[in-house]
């Protein structure tokens, strides 16, 4: 699907099928010759001049961020915290085909993030910036980053963090991450409490488990959701959350910050 003189040219009179898209300036302005548009797949356009229906969305303004390095070996559109497009994609199982959308985006990170994939060609990370006000806090907590060989990327290396003993809590407030609820790491640092890594993983029905009626359980041996292996959630009075993970696919600058905040779960 070459691109024509100010749009899309499309050979042979076959169709140019939009999926989990943004279109900023609307098709008036970037049109497609010789053929068809074809959407219903989870697309969003400023405009209504695609032709599109059914699960797409038109005349939003997906409020893209600036074109810039995000990432990746192009430069692409971040979405900003508010963006429609954010957990608007297909619900479907990235990189299974059909509507749903690519197994990674366009920088390379693993779609989802969060509850479902995001629209356009970059994932939001599932951190903030700056950590949140008014988080639950804890009497007790360990965060520890074993570096085995001082090099950042040793197979032996773990990231350890706990929160033990801290504010009521209840089991609703985990929310469901069989189904629903996504759980991120989100580590802070330096003097100005920078994000400096993030780690996440998304609901699934088998790697989570209950805890009777207290919590929930996630374990993976392979840490195929951004390395990490095991994570407990427990309600009551010693709410407590375990997460260990190798830390050689962790995006933790080395060296590692001399200040490094504690580091938070934030559930999307």
């Amino acid at each position: 699907m070459p691109f024509g003189p100010s749009g899309i040219t499309v050979n042979g009179g076959a169709a140019a099928v939009f999926r989990n898209s943004i279109v900023d300036d609307g098709c008036d302005q970037f049109p497609v010759y010789d053929g068809d548009v074809i959407g219903n797949a989870y697309n969003l356009e400023r405009g209504n001049t695609c032709g599109f229906s059914g699960t797409d969305v038109s005349g939003v303004d997906p409020l893209l961020g600036p074109l810039q390095n995000n990432g990746g070996p192009t430069f692409t559109h971040a979405l900003p915290l508010g963006s429609p497009a954010i957990d608007a994609g297909s619900s479907a199982l990235p990189g299974s085909g059909g509507t749903a959308c690519e197994a990674n985006d366009q920088r390379g990170v693993s779609r989802p993030q969060r509850t479902r994939c995001d629209i356009g060609s970059v994932e939001t990370d599932p951190c903030p910036p700056s950590p949140l006000a008014g988080c639950l806090t804890s009497a007790k907590s360990l965060f520890l980053i074993k570096d085995r060989n001082a090099d950042g990327a040793s197979a032996k290396d773990k990231l350890i963090w706990k929160f033990i003993k801290g504010d009521q809590t209840s089991l609703a407030d985990f929310s469901n991450p069989q189904a629903t609820a996504s759980y991120a790491l989100c580590i802070y640092g330096g003097t100005s409490g920078a994000l400096v890594a993030t780690a996440s993983v998304p609901p699934s029905p088998t790697l989570w488990s209950p805890i009777g009626t207290k919590g929930y359980k996630y374990k993976d041996q392979s840490g195929s959701q951004s390395g990490i292996q095991k994570i407990i959630l427990k309600s009551g009075m010693s709410a407590k959350s375990y997460w260990e993970r190798p830390a050689n696919s962790l995006r933790v600058p080395a060296p590692v910050p001399n200040k490094v905040r504690q580091g938070s779960s934030h559930r999307n």
